[in-house]
């Protein structure tokens, strides 16, 4: 601070600060008095601080343009594209609404010139005009540097947060192939598409799911979704739905989404179900919910650990953390989802077998039980790397026992009603037609034994 000392007829002598910027604070009753009582004070003020030193500025009078830019215009002109073509402005302009980018104008000649701010900046500014002093910040030349080594409209850059991980994980080299996306307004709706009106939402939600990565920005851990079983909600439509259960008055741990916007996608809830001593991970939406049936840890704590069949116990989500979980789907299965949109549910299961069967031990007599919504990934869909079932097991093992027995009976009666629906017949001693399987002896679902052939399963 550099101070100023100023005699004022009629007052007391009078201390002026100056700051660093050589601008003086005084008080509004002494700036009246210089510029109306006393010429002279104003003209020793002046020359004070024309003598101490203080950084020069070049101040002109602001003049507002004839009209502003529009919106899209500001972004593109604040981001050189104004001249480009329309895919290379059609890119900025959602790039720069991705990570939050607002324009704003500003003038000082008439000339409007834009910038590109972030929404806190955006939301303190005033909305009329304002005088300001503009700073341009030279750049460190240490600095780290970005690159991008891709083609951004063959593939997109992966999203920073994720490549961490991926890095980091056991498989680097496999993971980096793929590309993923953070769940957007549109995979929420197809993930939340109605299963009466859309019957085909059961495998468009298993494809989407299948693949992903589970981020934990809580406690930075990461999850990669290999496998995938997607049931109904409601009793109509899925006799297999996540059942409601009460405690002491209570409802217990559930899937089903809130409807407060508490949760960090709408109408998407991940969260682990304790069950039987199980701990089943789920992703829950208000139509479905999403049993995790293989997936692998990506972090460091966890890293290369594996969980295979209906309990996840390397990767929990509790009630608290569900809301810090981020969802990145593979970019591929995101295409493959929305194309199904536009198809019947025979076109997209035409290449489906038994291995799509979901794996259950109860209810086998219900033809929900047969849905095909059982989904791999795009890097474990093969049968080398998928969890047996009990539909499949039959061509694993060691081809002998009452257990290889038993897998190859569920096949038969998951290829029956795969082929012939409510009409799945199974039949003793030779084959009767499409879909009639043979087999030695038939089990009903009441427990007893059918000595005939022609028996319904």
């Amino acid at each position: 601070m550099t101070e100023a000392v100023i005699n004022v007829p009629g007052d007391d002598v009078l201390v002026v600060r100056r700051n660093e910027f050589g601008i003086f604070a005084w008080k509004s009753g002494f700036r009246l008095h210089l510029l109306t009582n006393s010429p002279k004070c104003l003209k020793t003020m002046l020359s004070l601080r024309q003598k101490s030193p203080s950084p020069s500025f070049h101040s002109t009078a602001a003049t507002a343009p004839s009209t502003w830019r529009p919106y899209n215009e500001a972004v593109l002109h604040a981001s050189d594209e104004t001249h480009t073509t329309e895919a290379n402005q059609a890119k900025t302009l959602f790039y720069t609404g991705k990570i939050g980018r607002l324009p704003i104008g500003f003038s000082t000649d008439g000339t409007e010139q834009n910038a590109l701010v972030t929404k806190d900046v955006y939301d303190s500014l005033p909305d009329g005009p304002f005088l300001a002093i503009v700073n341009k910040s030279v750049a460190d030349k240490n600095r780290p540097q970005w690159e991008i080594q891709r083609c951004l409209t063959c593939n997109p850059p992966s999203i920073p947060l994720i490549q961490n991980k991926i890095d980091k994980s056991t498989f680097p080299s496999i993971l980096s192939t793929r590309n993923f996306t953070e769940v957007s307004e549109d995979t929420m709706k197809l993930l939340n598409l109605n299963w009466t009106r859309v019957p085909h939402a059961r495998q468009i939600a298993a494809h989407l799911m299948s693949g992903a990565i589970l981020y934990n920005a809580r406690n930075e851990s990461a999850l990669l979704v290999n496998e995938v079983e997607v049931y109904g909600r409601s009793r109509l439509i899925d006799c297999h739905r996540e059942q409601m259960r009460t405690t002491k008055g209570t409802s217990s741990t559930t899937s089903i989404p809130d409807t407060t916007g508490k949760e960090t996608y709408e109408g998407i809830r991940p969260i682990t179900i304790p069950d039987m001593g199980y701990n089943r991970l789920v992703i829950g939406t208000f139509t479905c919910d999403i049993l995790v049936t293989s997936s692998v840890r990506l972090d460091d704590s966890g890293k290369g650990s594996v969980s295979v069949g209906g309990d996840t116990s390397t990767f929990e989500i509790t009630k608290q953390d569900s809301g810090h979980i981020r969802i990145f789907l593979d970019t591929e299965r995101v295409g493959q989802a929305a194309d199904m949109v536009k198809k019947t549910i025979g076109t997209i299961t035409e290449n489906m077998g038994v291995e799509h069967l979901r794996q259950l031990r109860t209810k086998f007599d219900e033809i929900d039980t047969y849905d095909l919504s059982r989904c791999s990934g795009p890097l474990t869909n093969s049968l080398l790397y998928q969890p047996y079932t009990i539909f499949t097991f039959g061509n694993h093992g060691t081809h002998k026992g009452a257990g290889f027995a038993v897998g190859v009976v569920f096949n038969k009666i998951g290829e029956s009603v795969i082929l012939r629906g409510k009409k799945a017949r199974l039949y003793r001693g030779h084959k009767e037609g499409p879909g009639d399987m043979p087999v030695v002896e038939v089990t009903s679902v009441h427990g007893t034994t059918q000595d005939h052939p022609g028996a319904v399963w």
